[in-house]
């Protein structure tokens, strides 16, 4: 996923995958979309996605002003929870090797 510093106020769009490729159900769940640099700890994004259909695994988050201060690569995942439950992981916050790219560019 490539973001231009300091882009704000569209929403970028998470697919959630069973293994098997259908779509991870949502419906009563919470999804956090969790970003930070890569190979230092601590979080830049930590922010709830919106769905309007829980069963098509589809969640977005709305980009905010002060999201991206910085460029450089980052990792991203996603942690779904029920109430205070963590239900599952999507790229590991814990592991970069197991999260997702997320590159974030000087605008040309």
């Amino acid at each position: 996923m490539n973001i231009f510093r300091g882009d704000f106020g569209y929403a970028v769009e998470f697919t959630l995958q069973e293994a098997d490729g259908d779509a991870y159900d949502l419906t009563g769940k919470t999804a956090t979309w969790l970003v930070w640099r890569e190979g230092l700890q601590g979080r830049t994004v930590s922010a709830t996605c919106t769905y309007s259909t829980g069963t098509s695994g589809v969640c977005t988050y709305t980009l905010q002003a002060a999201d991206f201060p910085d460029v450089g690569p980052f990792v991203g995942a996603i942690e779904v929870t029920q109430g205070t439950t963590l239900k599952r992981t999507f790229g590991d916050p814990d592991n970069a090797n197991e999260g997702f790219a997320v590159n974030i560019l000087e605008r040309p």
